[in-house]
């Protein structure tokens, strides 16, 4: 009897086919994207419901192309759509990363860095701060004493030695010591070299001395997360620092508040002369009679609640950035277009024609920062620098930020920081998007009287303040009530 023969199939395994490669390398993209636009929070609900539905409708049609290799129009189609699907959802990837790591480094500081100065005289032959360790330095007994003794007691812990000293109650007092060699080198804040700058007998104080060793004293700050704040206040602060970071002590310029309504999408800018004679916020001290530009050499919570207390509220947050950057951000943005009201050349030389003017970095900082060139002098410097914070912010909502986005945001990187939270910023953005309403941008200035007067920070000596209108202050006040307290239901 003959055998019966079964034949059995052949496991084949698996077998790769080319539309794996093409539906699997574009989910990945796309899947990455997804979770960096989730994470960001930018986009509202429905925005990411249509994402999600065109990424994955993509994503099917890639599939249902590719899945019969045989059928080769169809399969090139299918590829090509891949690649550009995945070219597509890299650069959205990479964009998107890299805007939200800006903004999360910029907002919500954390850490605040303030320096402290160590100096010699000019023709000193020492060269760093172990050339006289064995010398006496002078430093102030009150102005900014904390961070001196902090930046000291690194000193000692670092480099293991430490500096004799010897106190004094003034900033004239210490320049003095040091001239007249009473001690070897004297520490400070650098930002008190521009009140030497202003004042008679001292203007040529920094160009005779020099830097033998800058110590940064770092300081947390607490975090307020406030991303449901439907009105808030920032205080807009221009630093006369330059260069690669912001030291948070530091002349402030610039002292713009800022009223936000985002349910009425108003906002109110204040501009309060640098020369303000105002009782600064200091912890612990009362009556000190000092120039706003002056508070920000004892760190932006001194700023902030100055201000506030000049128009009766709570600053929430502030937004800090220095010449190096402002100058930057301009030319990374193309270029700004503000209305003069007259036409001035500036004290470095720029000309300003009575009416619209382009301007670069260089040209929008001289714009921003002339007075001499005004009767007015700081009242129209005043509404000059609300001018170009108005013209920075049309630019950045044109179209036009787009071909130099990788720029502005490289621009912007040490150069500005601000203690809004992420989750606010993304707030706004988000309902931005949902809503698309215009914003109302509406300005005004205090105003005041030019004299002489003592200041805390130089003590006896006189220097030029302004003292405050007060009908122009509670004029700011009243207003500032309005736009916070508005609601939409009262338009």
């Amino acid at each position: 009897m003959a055998k019966k023969v079964v034949k059995t199939k052949k496991n084949k395994g698996f077998k790769f086919q080319p539309w794996m490669a093409t539906t699997g390398i574009y989910a990945i993209s796309a899947l990455v994207l997804l979770i960096l636009l989730f994470t960001a929070k930018l986009l509202p609900t429905t925005y990411m419901v249509a994402v999600v539905l065109i990424l994955a409708a993509i994503g099917l049609l890639i599939f249902a192309l590719t899945k019969y290799k045989k059928k080769k129009v169809l399969f090139t189609i299918g590829t090509i759509l891949a690649v550009l699907g995945l070219v597509i959802n890299c650069f959205g990837s990479f964009y998107l990363h890299k805007t939200v790591d800006t903004l999360r480094a910029m907002s919500g500081v954390d850490v605040e860095r303030h320096s402290v100065t160590f100096y010699t005289l000019a023709d000193n032959t020492a060269e760093n701060l172990s050339d006289l360790q064995n010398g006496t330095f002078g430093i102030l007994t009150a102005l900014d004493r904390e961070n001196t003794d902090d930046a000291l007691a690194n000193i000692e812990k670092e480099d293991g030695f430490a500096l004799a000293t010897m106190e004094y109650d003034s900033l004239t007092a210490l320049a003095d010591a040091l001239l007249n060699h009473e001690v070897d080198g004297i520490a400070m804040n650098e930002a008190y070299l521009g009140i030497y700058e202003e004042t008679e007998g001292y203007q040529e104080f920094p160009n005779q001395i020099k830097v033998i060793s800058t110590e940064i004293v770092e300081r947390e700050v607490e975090q307020v997360n406030a991303a449901d704040k439907e009105v808030f206040t920032v205080l807009i602060s221009g630093s006369d620092t330059r260069g690669l970071y912001l030291d948070v002590s530091g002349r402030s310029d610039v002292n713009i508040l800022a009223v936000v309504n985002r349910e009425t999408h108003q906002i109110l800018l204040v501009s309060t002369p640098r020369d303000y004679y105002v009782e600064l916020a200091i912890p612990g001290v009362t009556g000190a009679m000092d120039k706003l530009t002056h508070a920000g050499i004892y760190g932006m919570d001194c700023s902030m609640n100055t201000i506030g207390n000049l128009y009766g509220i709570t600053v929430d947050y502030y937004f800090r950035i220095n010449f190096t950057g402002f100058v930057d951000i301009i030319n990374a943005l193309g270029g700004i277009e503000v209305n003069s009201e007259m036409a001035f050349t500036s004290i470095n030389g720029y000309n300003f024609n009575q009416g619209i003017n382009y301007l670069n970095g260089d040209q929008a900082l001289a714009y921003a920062r002339e007075r001499y060139a005004f009767a007015e002098g700081d009242r129209m410097r005043g509404k000059h620098q609300m001018d170009v914070i108005q013209a920075v912010l049309n630019k950045a909502m044109s179209p036009s930020i787009l071909k130099n986005y990788t720029n502005i945001l490289n621009s912007v990187q040490g150069c500005i920081d601000m203690s809004i939270p992420y989750d606010l910023l993304a707030g706004i953005v988000n309902d931005q998007l949902s809503d698309n309403v215009a914003w109302s941008i509406e300005s005004m200035s205090a105003d005041g009287t030019g004299t002489y007067s003592s200041t805390y920070s130089m003590g006896a000596q006189q220097l030029y303040v302004m003292v405050p209108d007060q009908t122009t202050v509670d004029a700011a006040k009243t207003r500032i009530s309005q736009v916070m307290a508005v609601s939409s239901d009262q338009q």
